[in-house]
């Protein structure tokens, strides 16, 4: 993924990107059932949604 910085700011895209992650993860309970943190739960959903 191409990141866009400005000025050491978050691009829009990128901050869609955050909310879209966030939003994923706070509202399917797999990852609140199955990881007990937020790194972990990343990496699940980076598992589930980007790598496969």
């Amino acid at each position: 993924m191409m990141r866009t910085r400005n000025q050491g700011n978050v691009s829009v895209k990128d901050e869609n990107m955050y909310v879209k992650i966030k939003h994923d993860i706070e509202n399917d309970t797999y990852y609140q059932q199955n990881f007990s943190n937020d790194g972990e739960k990343f990496v699940a959903w980076y598992l589930r949604n980007i790598h496969s």
